[in-house]
């Protein structure tokens, strides 16, 4: 089970790098953009993003790679993760925060309310 689970991320990840070259969203809390929050790729530390004062961050995509997970900063502070890959026996694969789509990660108190 674990090496099919294996052979299917593989496949995920090379099935898909062509079509994402980057990851972008928007950073709100208490319905307020955030600025200067950190945008980090869980595999990838040094693929880095910073959101503006509108809270809206692009972050590039690595070749050949997708992270999994955004990993979000407030200062040295992790505050929380973004799940960019999610899949479902019906629906399939689904991306999120990557190019072409407008989702928002809505922040209280330092944890998710809405996606």
């Amino acid at each position: 089970m674990k090496l099919t689970k294996i052979l299917f991320f593989i496949f995920l990840m090379s099935s898909c790098s062509n079509k994402i070259s980057y990851y972008q969203g928007y950073i709100y809390k208490n319905n307020m953009p955030q600025e200067n929050i950190r945008v980090v790729g869980r595999d990838h530390s040094d693929t880095i993003s910073m959101t503006n004062e509108k809270g809206y961050f692009k972050l590039n995509k690595r070749a050949n790679w997708i992270e999994k997970y955004l990993h979000l900063y407030s200062g040295d502070k992790k505050i929380d993760s973004i799940s960019v890959v999610r899949t479902h026996p019906e629906y399939g694969i689904r991306y999120y925060f990557v190019e072409g789509r407008n989702d928002t990660l809505f922040l209280k108190n330092d944890k998710i309310i809405n996606k």
